[in-house]
């Protein structure tokens, strides 16, 4: 039953739209010499009769087709709770509100005989408006649109309201609705219904149609788009698609956008438990534009390819946002999403997804670009690539491939056998026979900024045939070898071993990266920290390009870039700071970001003739305060020291070197670091100096580095100096 306030926003929505009605036939009409009319409401109820002037409550219609003739453009026919069995209700050539007082209380009843609605309109220049409010309309039969058929100059809203089991026999479709026209459905839930031997077991659109709010499940379609066939223009917002099947043909079981000029755009919603019994797509099959965002695609199935989504050779697909999770291609590619035609995917996670051959999350065999996503947890049944196979052209950045499963073929994370070009990205902890991390058979593949580390199954950067360029980047193996094949250096890498060949001037054969686990450092994916101090730290090549790390921050942070996928986070103030005799003295630091801290380190370079004179405190712009020097500290010219945690011992007495390279020396603080962590970063950080000397001094720079960011941080937007 509905509640009092979803009753009065019903009754409420339908006036305003009963005005915006009458406004628009007003303005269509000559302005002189002629009054509009009022609009009249018509009374319809179980215990009425067709013989009153169903003028008010007391005086109904019994049956609504009576009420529908006798109503003129712009009326409201308002039907009492109760079951009207009748069908083939047509509405011609006129604008009509038809409501009802819930749909759970009022229904329209076709018996199984023919379809419920009929709405036409042979005059094209003036558009006839239809609501319809609160109402059940259920079990119609017709060769299309077996519930409703709209035509096409007909403007049909539908709200708070359900369409269920209706039967479309025809070769079109459209077991619940077909449209034609302009059609927009707010609350409404599409159940239960069937196009036997067409397309669209919920709705078949040929027009324009905006679902908000909106369920379908239960519907089924013989040959495709078991929830929804689109053949025009289509946007659907906090809306949930499924259960739905397509049964044979060509699959969609929740969506079939069926051009390359058609267009379904999807917010916010959820594509849930749809199959594509003997087909592609069991989520979606576009084959146009489909536009996503926010949206989860969640435990499809498709026999055949593409089990969240089949992208077709002229579909062209945008998701941003959203995740692509648990969806199945039970005999063929592409658990996730199957691209055979041009695709963008940003910050989309796709995880658990399974392949009954290869691209366990996605198999692209088009041009795929993806940037900040999560690949995880999917698994290839039978051929190669368990997170990604790659046979088109792939450009992935700012990534993470992890935990991917090939069973029984190479390419635990990614198998490329065309074009790939890898920048920031972080492969780790997939499982394969060989290539555990990266198998390249055949295809080009580039490899900039990126870090492979801990894949199970040597070697874990495998060429068995075709051309692979690293640069810029870490390689890391624990157990067995990094690399197998011939591999190109561009120089700057790091390999942790010597199976790589690394031979450039700048290369790190036989080098510890100090990784640190795969984990949220921040930003869309996981990602293994390099310690500060790493022999990956400011080596790379500079300036960088990228100019951010995988995460977004801004390379390089203290100096030279960083190799490998992550770079070490530092705000700095390098504005000198006169230290009178005295005085206590502060300089701030402003940070824009906002992330919560992990793991802090402090750098402090300054002239002083003796240190043993000065107290340094870090405030942070919460309540936290850490004292890193004194009062009576070691005695000592000048200081240039990173203070850090991990440190053997605080600042020993000693004169220190404050020229270039800067913070040379590290030493605990006298107070520990670590209460900063789990403190917001963003705000105004401060350095107080006290000198309690006679002798003046200079602050040259101070730096606040973050290595690791907190466990619980969900996102890091880019990080700034």
């Amino acid at each position: 039953m509905k509640s009092r306030f979803s009753q009065c926003f019903t009754v409420r929505f339908v006036r305003l739209i009963t005005l915006g009605l009458a406004l628009a036939l007003l303005a269509a009409l000559p302005r002189s010499g002629y009054s509009a009319p009022q609009a009249t409401t018509r009374y319809v109820s179980p215990g009425g009769g067709d013989g009153n002037d169903c003028l008010t409550p007391d005086t109904p219609c019994e049956h609504i087709r009576e009420a529908i003739s006798r109503s003129a453009s712009g009326d409201i026919v308002n039907i009492a709770a109760g079951t009207y069995v009748e069908d083939n209700l047509q509405i011609e050539d006129k604008s009509l509100t038809l409501q009802g007082q819930g749909a759970a209380t009022t229904i329209i009843d076709g018996d199984g005989q023919e379809r419920v609605l009929n709405l036409s309109d042979d005059d094209i220049s003036s558009p006839m408006l239809i609501i319809v409010s609160g109402l059940r309309l259920q079990n119609g039969h017709s060769d299309s649109g077996g519930v409703i058929n709209n035509e096409t100059a007909v403007y049909l809203t539908i709200v708070d309201s359900e369409i269920v089991n209706g039967v479309a026999t025809g070769a079109g479709g459209g077991g619940g609705i077909f449209n034609q026209g302009i059609l927009k459905l707010i609350n409404v839930v599409v159940r239960d219904n069937t196009a036997n031997s067409g397309y669209g077991g919920g709705i078949y659109n040929l027009g324009h149609a905006d679902l908000n709010g909106t369920t379908f499940r239960n519907n089924v379609a013989a040959l495709g788009g078991g929830g929804i066939r689109n053949t025009n223009l289509m946007t659907i917002t906090d809306s949930l698609i499924g259960p739905n099947n397509s049964s044979l043909g060509s699959g969609g079981g929740g969506i079939f956008n069926t051009d390359p000029d058609n267009r379904v755009t999807l917010v916010n919603s959820t594509i849930r438990d749809n199959e594509a019994t003997a087909s592609v797509g069991g989520g979606i099959n576009n084959n146009g534009f489909l536009i996503s965002s926010s949206t989860l695609i969640t435990g499809n199935t498709a026999t055949q390819d593409g089990g969240g989504i089949y992208n077709a050779s002229s579909g062209q697909v945008t998701l941003s946002g959203g995740s692509l999770r648990g969806n199945s291609s039970t005999s063929t590619a592409g658990g996730g999403f199957f691209n055979g035609g041009s695709a963008t995917l940003t910050s989309v996670v796709v995880t658990t997804n399974r392949a009954g051959t290869g691209g366990g999350g996605i198999h692209n065999a088009g041009n795929l670009f993806i940037d900040s996503n999560a690949i995880t947890s999917n698994t290839a049944q039978g051929q190669p690539g368990g997170g990604i196979n790659n046979q088109g052209i792939l450009t992935l950045n700012r990534s993470t491939l992890a935990y991917n499963v090939a069973l029984v073929s190479p390419g635990g994370g990614l198998r490329n056998s065309n074009s790939a070009y890898l920048t920031n990205v972080t492969i780790s902890d997939n499982t394969a026979g060989s290539g555990s991390g990266i198998q390249n058979t055949g295809g080009t593949l580039t490899f900039q900024f990126s870090t492979i580390s801990a894949n199970s199954g040597a070697p874990a950067f495998n060429n068995a045939s075709g051309s692979v360029i690293i640069g810029n980047s870490i390689l890391s193996q624990t157990v067995g070898s990094v690399c197998g094949g011939s591999i190109t250096s561009a120089d700057y890498n790091l390999d942790s071993g010597t199976s790589c060949g690394f031979s450039q001037v700048h290369d790190l054969p036989s080098t510890n990266p100090q990784l640190g686990p795969l984990r949220n450092n921040g930003g869309d994916s996981l990602t293994r920290a390099i310690a500060f101090g790493s022999p990956a730290q400011d080596s790379a090549v500079t300036p960088c390009s990228p100019p951010t790390d995988q995460r977004g921050i801004i390379r390089p942070q203290l100096g030279s870039c960083d190799r490998g996928a992550y770079e070490v986070a530092g705000y700095t103030n390098p504005n000198p700071l006169d230290i009178p005799a005295g005085l206590c003295v502060t300089s701030t630091l402003t940070i824009d970001d906002q992330f919560a801290i992990g793991t802090l380190l402090a750098g402090v370079n300054l002239n002083y003739p003796n240190r043993t004179n000065l107290t340094i405190r870090l405030l942070s712009p919460g309540t936290n305060r850490v004292r890193l020097l004194g009062p009576a500290a070691t005695s000592g010219q000048n200081l240039d020291t990173l203070f850090d945690d991990s440190a053997a011992q605080a600042v020993p007495a000693g004169d220190q070197n404050p020229a270039s390279p800067f913070y040379d020396n590290t030493y605990k603080s006298a107070v520990p670091l670590q209460q900063f962590r789990g403190a917001g970063v963003k705000g105004n950080w401060k350095l107080e100096i006290c000198n309690a000397g006679s002798s003046t001094g200079t602050l040259n720079r101070w730096v606040v580095v973050i290595p690791e960011v907190a466990d619980f941080n969900v996102y890091m937007p880019m990080i700034r100096r």
